[in-house]
């Protein structure tokens, strides 16, 4: 059974594992994630490497800012 979040317009069906990240990675502390007019995903996050970008398809591209964010506040 798949979740749905959301209402009205904005229902969004929760994928699980839709990241298909490099073995050992993970996305932690999320804080934004962006799409750009080819339908990647760009996925900041507070971990090893900040920037994430993914396709539709959750694939990985690349990632770059490693070293040039500090971890900042955690509320």
């Amino acid at each position: 059974m798949s979740v749905i979040l959301g209402s009205g317009e904005h229902r969004y069906r929760v994928v699980d594992n839709w990241a298909k990240l490099p073995d050992g990675w993970q996305l932690t502390d999320v804080a934004s994630v962006a799409v750009d007019s080819r339908d990647r995903i760009y996925v900041f996050n507070r971990g090893a490497h900040p920037m994430v970008v993914l396709d539709r398809d959750g694939n990985f591209l690349r990632s770059w800012g490693e070293g040039l964010f500090s971890p900042g506040h955690l509320c």
